[in-house]
């Protein structure tokens, strides 16, 4: 007789990311996603669904960095981006 062993389980995660541009960050945030899933899961992923993403802050960071002090001031963008994925998660 057959059993099934797969879990189907709905969660929530916080996670931040850090890019040059805003989509740059959050696409940051989901490359680390399933390994941040992977370390809360004990067994194989089947299948890793996002349901719905939270923005929950966003930051613009501007430094101006100078060269010597007397050359010209170089402006850097980055961001800074803080979001909540809740998640369907399959696993065995």
């Amino acid at each position: 007789m057959k059993s099934s062993d797969l879990k189907k389980e709905i969660k929530r995660l916080i996670i931040s990311g850090k890019g040059k541009t805003e989509q740059e960050a959050i696409a940051n945030c989901f490359s680390s996603f399933r390994k941040e899933v992977e370390k809360d899961i004990n067994g194989v992923i089947i299948k890793l669904d996002p349901i719905e993403v939270y923005i929950l802050d966003k930051e613009k960071k501007i430094e101006i960095k100078k060269f010597f002090e007397f050359f010209w001031a170089k402006e850097i963008t980055s961001y800074v981006v803080k979001i909540e994925i809740e998640f369907e998660v399959k696993y065995i």
